[in-house]
């Protein structure tokens, strides 16, 4: 089977179903989003419902809190027969899978529940549970005999449970029911309030993050289907819808917590008026409705109240009170106020109480949930540890692209020295016999082969390899304006051209390069050590990349762009886990909170632009460093000649006055400490100057042209002005582009904070001139080749 670059209707394809699974992921995310939400509606319902004693509960939403006691009759638990008011039966079979592994699997599950009375200090209430309940017990009983296991949960006569359910009336009674609807979740736990709270924030938090997750894996393929390979536009789209998605839950929990917060209390306030009413009336008292009016219930005008009657009457009033007050505060809040305006909110009218009735009806105020700070905290740090982690794994991948984007593609007869990004077509060297590719056959001028092994059986299968060859041999890279020799050795390969076979336990993969094949070659430009004279393609310094690949740059971006934008994209959502985990330790699960939360993609993302703003300064400044660091150290060779040069022609010095002066000028610019790029040009020219008269008097001296000092010398001399001639080129670009970008917006902004100054340009008139060699003969003629 071979594989080759992708074709246009293969992009096409892959496209739509990138498209597609897009849809798919934005649908699973709003479903998550929407679960998520009614999870956090649900609390925030049993947030607002504030503890009621079992006497003073008013019919609608109720939170109670008492003891577990027997009304008509028992069940008998399973296993242990004992007497209980729920049970929960579960029965497993231990089983082995071929890889020997155990599990349990289920065999049973049965529950039962029977009404039951639920009593505090003020009195007991029927509770009639239903197929809506949600039963929260512990495991009172388990036992394993031989491959069977038995649990037993169960809630006995006498536990301490937490109800959250609907009061109803029904005739003379109240009764607590889980079928009517209403702003609850049908809940029976034995582990409390708070634990119950500590749960739901769990899991609505878990389900907002999953949704918002999936919705940035939406963003994800839809960019890998527009292939789109610009960082800032993938993050900043990123960026926006999960900042979007939370403002927009940030809106719709306010509307939700206002909304249901003023309609419950101006239900609640119907109802505690009329149990005030019903309860004075029936001791022979009367009540007009006005709440300033009515006094403390324990005062003597309200002595035909029994102790209780006064002690539940407080109760309801003050909590009443101490609800109404927080609706107010609700509305107060932001954002919750900006959005008041907008929804017809009935009138609350706070309740001026006596003073201590607070303290004496003991009304205190719920508790904000909360996942668990400490649990919470440590989570928090560790998913910023792992943004922090994705954001570095994907920063790297995006370097390498973003040195594609900003190193413009040279033609082969104008690479300047350093890097370089080329495109032609890969030829043979000159006299290069061709490569076969080991399991084709076929000629290449490059081959990785791969033979794999299939060792093991079932899931602990594996491929092992058991021979690895990669031929790296020099070849030619041609296009329309010349050639240029590429040394492929440590080069990362991106190579598509690609055969498989499989033959029994083993996998045969040959990837190569066929001649006339289209490549594309980011690498380091050096002095090619065979000519001295002309450049090769290399790989360069171990900062600096080196790719070969035969897709197109564009496609060589987008497969760079998209493992980078995974990692990025994986930033964002584990920041995301950490602000929302923070929501969680901080109890702020509210609009508030979520806008917060919502600044989190947004502030990774301006801190990225920056930092990629930032790094490409730098990296374009010390492509300036790096390439006159080059010509500094030629230079520097060069002044090391200026001694010998000058012992060499000592004998002649007195018939070239000229040339003396020019030579003590030359030693003097070469003591210099430091040469800039101006020194640098006066220098260049001096030594030119040097180097003519020197050929002139080989030709005029005899003895000096046959000497094999000279000789050598001159070779040495012409090759490192090469260098500098070569090097001068690659220099000039990067500060081209480095003072380009330090004066493009916002980029001059982080050049004048971060003191990037402009760099200057390299003047010298130099031309590549043919290095001489010495053929070995008699008379040591000095021979004159060309690169």
């Amino acid at each position: 089977m071979t594989a080759k670059a992708p074709s246009r209707v293969g992009i096409v394809f892959k496209g739509f179903l990138a498209l597609l699974l897009t849809a798919v992921l934005a649908l699973m995310a709003v479903g998550l989003l929407g679960q998520g939400f009614k999870e956090l509606r649900e609390l925030r319902q049993l947030e607002r419902t504030p503890r009621s004693l079992v006497a003073g509960v008013l019919p609608g939403e109720v939170n109670l809190r008492g003891t577990a006691e027997q009304h008509d009759e028992v069940l008998q638990s399973p296993h242990t027969q004992t007497p209980t008011l729920y049970y929960r039966y579960h029965v497993e079979r231990q089983t082995r899978d071929s890889e020997g592994r155990t599990r349990w699997s289920t065999v049973s599950n049965e529950s039962r529940y029977l009404p039951f009375w639920l009593q505090d200090d003020s009195g007991r209430i029927r509770v009639e549970p239903s197929g809506r309940s949600n039963f929260e017990a512990r495991s009172r009983f388990s036992i394993t005999q031989g491959d069977m296991r038995y649990t037993e949960y169960r809630i006995d006569p006498g536990d301490p449970v937490f109800v959250f359910a609907h009061v109803e009336r029904h005739g003379d009674s109240l009764i607590v029911e889980f079928d009517t609807q209403g702003q609850y979740w049908p809940l029976i736990s034995v582990y409390g309030e708070a634990s119950a709270r500590a749960d739901m924030a769990r899991v609505s938090l878990l389900l907002i993050w999953l949704g918002l997750m999936l919705g940035s894996f939406a963003v994800y393929w839809a960019c890998w289907a527009l292939r789109v390979h610009l960082s800032v536009i993938y993050l900043g789209v990123l960026s926006v819808a999960m900042a979007v998605m939370l403002v927009l839950l940030s809106t719709k929990a306010a509307r939700e917590d206002l909304s249901a917060s003023f309609s419950r209390t101006a239900r609640d306030t119907v109802h505690a008026e009329a149990l005030i009413v019903e309860r004075l009336n029936a001791a022979g008292l009367s009540w007009d409705g006005d709440w300033a009016s009515l006094g403390d219930f324990h005062a003597r005008e309200f002595a035909a109240l029994d102790t209780e009657q006064r002690r539940i009457l407080s109760h309801v009033r003050a909590r009443l009170a101490a609800q109404i007050d927080r609706t107010l505060a609700v509305r107060s809040h932001w954002p919750e106020r900006s959005v008041a305006g907008s929804l017809r909110l009935p009138e609350l009218q706070q309740i001026a109480l006596p003073e201590g009735l607070e303290m004496d009806a003991g009304v205190d105020p719920p508790p904000l949930s909360t996942t668990g700070p400490a649990g919470s905290s440590v989570l928090s740090i560790f998913a910023l540890l792992l943004a922090t982690l994705f954001a570095w794994l994907g920063f790297r991948r995006i370097r390498l692209k973003r040195t594609i984007e900003n190193l413009p593609t040279s033609r082969t007869a104008g690479v300047a020295y350093g890097l370089a990004e080329l495109l032609g077509s890969a030829e043979f060297g000159p006299g290069d016999a061709p490569l076969k590719g080991p399991l084709t056959g076929r000629d290449c001028t490059w081959y990785h082969y791969v033979v794999k092994e299939r060792r093991g059986s079932g899931k602990r299968a594996r491929w092992v390899t058991i021979e690895d060859v990669r031929l790296d041999r020099r070849f030619w890279l041609q296009d329309s304006e010349g050639r240029i020799p590429v040394d492929p050795d440590k080069a990362e390969m991106m190579v598509a051209c690609c055969d498989n076979k499989r033959e029994g336990r083993r996998r045969y993969t040959e990837h190569r390069i066929e001649p006339g094949t289209k490549l594309y070659v980011l690498g380091s430009a050096e002095i090619d050590p065979q000519t001295e004279s002309s450049l090769l393609v290399r790989r360069g310094p171990k900062a600096q990349p080196f790719l070969i690949s035969d897709l197109s740059e564009n496609e060589v971006m987008l497969r760079k762009a998209r493992s980078g934008f995974l990692m990025l994209n994986l930033g964002v959502n584990t920041g995301n886990a950490s602000a929302l985990a923070c929501l969680g330790a901080v109890a702020a699960l509210h609009g508030l909170g979520f806008l917060f939360a919502a600044l989190v993609p947004l502030g990774f993302f301006s801190v990225f632009l920056a930092i990629l703003m930032y790094n490409d300064l730098v990296l374009l400044r010390q492509r300036v460093r790096l390439t006159w660091a080059n010509i500094q150290v030629s230079l520097a060779k060069r002044a090391e000649l200026v001694p010998r040069l000058e012992t060499v022609l000592k004998a002649y010095l007195q018939h070239e006055r000229g040339l003396q002066e020019d030579l003590a000028r030359l030693r003097t610019q070469a003591q210099q400490a430091n040469i800039d790029p101006a020194a640098a040009g006066r220098m260049v020219g001096t030594e030119q100057a040097v180097i003519q008269r020197f050929f002139a008097m080989k030709e005029a001296y005899p003895d000096l042209q046959a000497s094999e000092l000279a000789l050598q010398l001159g070779r040495t001399l012409i090759k490192l002005e090469n260098e500098v001639a070569l090097m001068r080129e690659g220099y000039n670009n990067s500060v081209e582009r480095y003072n380009t970008r330090c004066q493009h917006i916002p980029e001059v902004l982080f050049a004048k904070v971060f003191r990037f100054r402009p760099a200057n340009l390299f003047h010298a008139e130099m031309q590549v001139r043919a290095v001489p060699v010495l053929a070995q003969g008699a008379d040591q003629e000095l021979v004159e080749r060309g690169p």
